[in-house]
């Protein structure tokens, strides 16, 4: 196998480090990354490139320096010759801004093509938000699931009689893999409509949870309001423990503290997609999605790689 190298434009060196150690061919890049005196990105490369495998680890999350980061790295790969040159985002940031409407903008249609411009021939994403995040990379895409991973964790707990839901219509799909994987047939569907930008109000519940034990699949945890409001409607129409899988926690929206600091929920599963800011409560498990990813880049190498 062709030696590739790694950068990365996060400060998670530990998802880094634990992606190497699983690829015998990968090693970390030479580079210089920081900020000049202005607060402008800095990068240089300390080692040559040229038609080399590259593999960019780059983080999308708060603040927007990561974004410029990731596009920096990647188009210093480009103008110097690297080849293919492999974007690597656990967290896709911007995701729910997906939809045409009027006088508003398609953040993630933009991202994707900010990122084919850079010099990025491929991608490998983790639970995007939407099947129209996926349709906007015109270069080839591997889009990777840590649901069912999660799902492995709860199997292992055998939860008496447990039942999935999701706590919005949008995220049918997902919370249908995430039965699917446990065994579970049915999929309880909490429908909402959104009075602002920033807030959501649950409708309704379709499905049975009467005396049962419900886990809520989501993709992401920004200001946590979403699955409160969502684990109050189930309990108010009889569901017993609560727990939670989420695939990314975005830490500076602070709403793994509002979920924490309330006793509905028995347990919560989030990935290391997104470095945690602080110490999490016990009933806060982290899964880590390093072989995963491993596995992908391992799988994209062998495939474009001669």
């Amino acid at each position: 196998m062709v030696e590739s190298l790694l950068f990365t434009s996060s400060d998670d060196s530990n998802l880094a480090q634990n992606i190497i150690a699983n690829v015998p061919f990968l090693r970390q890049g030479k580079c210089r990354f920081g900020h000049f005196i202005d607060g402008e990105v800095m990068f240089y490369l300390d080692e040559p490139v040229r038609n080399k495998p590259c593999f960019v680890l780059g983080n999308t999350g708060p603040p927007a320096d990561n974004l410029l980061s990731m596009f920096t790295i990647v188009n210093t790969l480009k103008i110097n010759g690297a080849k293919p040159i492999i974007s690597v985002v656990p967290y896709l940031g911007y995701a729910r801004s997906d939809r045409d409407k009027p006088l508003q903008p398609i953040n993630s249609k933009l991202f994707a093509e900010f990122l084919k411009q850079a010099g990025a021939s491929q991608i490998i994403c983790l639970d995007l938000h939407s099947k129209l995040n996926i349709k906007y990379f015109t270069i080839p895409l591997t889009h990777l699931s840590a649901l069912p991973l999660m799902a492995d964790i709860y199997q292992s707990l055998n939860i008496p009689n447990l039942t999935i839901a999701t706590p919005d219509l949008g995220g049918l799909d997902r919370a249908k893999l995430f039965a699917k994987a446990l065994g579970i047939k049915d999929v309880v569907v909490i429908e909402k409509y959104h009075p602002s930008i920033q807030s959501t109000v649950p409708l309704k519940i379709t499905g049975d949870v009467n005396n049962k034990n419900v886990i809520l699949v989501d993709d992401m945890i920004q200001s946590g309001g979403t699955l409160l409001a969502a684990a109050k409607l189930l309990r108010s129409k009889g569901a017993k423990n609560l727990y939670i899988a989420v695939t990314h926690c975005v830490y500076q929206s602070k709403g793994i503290n509002l979920l924490t600091s309330t006793s509905l929920f028995k347990k919560i599963l989030i990935t290391n997609s997104l470095n945690p800011q602080e110490k999490l409560p016990s009933k806060v498990s982290i899964v880590d999605i390093s072989h995963l990813l491993s596995m992908a880049i391992t799988r994209t190498t062998s495939s474009s790689v001669t």
